[in-house]
């Protein structure tokens, strides 16, 4: 029966619960961690650059209150997204763009891109053809990259213009008005990020007989990450990858 490992760990924004999340310091903490698997959410700023960011505003990150689509990356960059860990960070760490992060990630194994909701189909194809600009500029390939959203015509918007892989990004909300599966096939997804409490033995087996791989959010207790790779989830979406090597050394599941 499997078991986790090394391999199945992928950063939640970095290392969410251990570095400032969607910061370079972060990304730079979970690669010192030998951990070069990554998730993270980009937003486009006023000036239409891909700024790294989880939330539509800036306050829960910098302390300041800013509105991402509605402030140029130049401005953006000028915060520091530390509040959150301000006591045990104190190094200052701007709001990143995309093309900042991973120009320096030179042993990137896997990143998943989560491009999160957008109001109009107009922005859908402004995001997917910045998207796929930046990709190309960025020598992003089908072995390591995954666009995902929980965006479903986002993601058919992007699939019709952006050859890389994409996955949907699922939830109890989605779960409750569609089969997750339907959804990601119906959206040309090549890999389900479900939310980890969703993937149930019976969820489990439909996404074998589907032939959907599974990566499941946000799992932080190590226990439940191994129960969910004994079902067959592929990897496993962390805030905390450093307590997580930390059982698997202990466990000798290297």
């Amino acid at each position: 029966m499997p078991s986790l490992t090394h391999s199945h760990l992928i950063g939640h924004r970095g290392a969410r619960a251990e570095a400032p999340e969607n910061t370079l310091g972060g990304f730079e903490y979970l690669r010192n961690l030998g951990i070069n698997k990554v998730e993270l959410d980009v937003h486009l700023s006023q000036d239409l650059e891909l700024v790294v960011i989880h939330d539509t505003d800036t306050l829960r990150t910098t302390g300041t209150q800013l509105e991402v689509a509605l402030t140029t990356a130049a401005d953006l960059v000028q915060l520091n997204a530390t509040f959150e860990n301000k006591v045990l960070w104190n190094q200052v760490e701007p709001i990143p763009t995309l093309h900042q992060v991973l120009c320096v990630w030179e042993n990137l194994e896997h990143i998943q891109i989560e491009i999160k909701p957008l109001e109009s189909p107009e922005l859908r194809v402004i995001m997917a053809h910045e998207l796929l600009k930046h990709c190309q500029k960025l020598k992003l390939n089908e072995k390591t990259t995954v666009i995902t959203s929980s965006d479903y015509d986002f993601l058919r918007t992007s699939k019709e213009i952006n050859p890389l892989p994409h996955g949907l990004v699922a939830d109890h909300e989605i779960a409750d008005i569609a089969n997750p599966i339907e959804v990601a096939q119906s959206s040309g997804c090549d890999l389900l990020v479900l939310h980890y409490v969703l993937y149930t033995e019976d969820m489990a087996q439909a996404c074998r007989e589907a032939n959907m791989p599974v990566s499941l959010w946000t799992v932080n207790d190590v226990q439940t990450a191994n129960l969910m790779v004994e079902r067959g989830a592929a990897s496993i979406i962390t805030d905390k990858p450093k307590a997580f090597q930390a059982w698997i050394v202990k466990n000798n599941l290297i």
